[in-house]
């Protein structure tokens, strides 16, 4: 199933917490994957927040280093970058798995930042 998620850009706190949060919540509902950039209500595009090179700051490398240091259990993701009016959106592919938690590492200076957006918007799972 494919979802959209607004605002979401690795390089800040907030981002970084909607991405971890989306990609463990589809993992664990061996759910695929989701586009970044839409509105998810009216399934709109958001030009807020958008960055100048989307490939730049969805490189796959960037992405996936976020997964391994929040999730669990490592897993691989996929990124694709579909067209839509004339721009390119990262999309993220998520393999199925279950039981994909989020992990407290504390040697990750920014992790408080990101704890705290996770823990105000409801993680998808637990920091342990």
């Amino acid at each position: 199933m494919s979802r959209s998620r607004a605002g979401s850009i690795p390089d800040q706190p907030s981002g970084t917490a909607n991405i971890i949060r989306a990609v463990v919540a589809r993992r664990n509902r061996n759910d695929g994957n989701f586009i970044i950039g839409f509105n998810d209500k009216t399934m709109k595009p958001e030009a807020a927040n958008r960055p100048a090179d989307v490939r730049a700051a969805f490189h796959l490398y960037k992405v996936q280093g976020l997964v391994s240091r929040y999730a669990s259990d490592l897993f691989e993701i996929g990124l694709a970058f579909p067209e839509y009016e004339g721009l390119e959106y990262p999309a993220i592919v998520i393999p199925e798995g279950v039981g994909t938690r989020l992990q407290k590492q504390a040697s990750n200076p920014s992790l408080s930042n990101v704890e705290t957006h996770l823990k105000n918007a409801g993680g998808a799972g637990s920091l342990t």
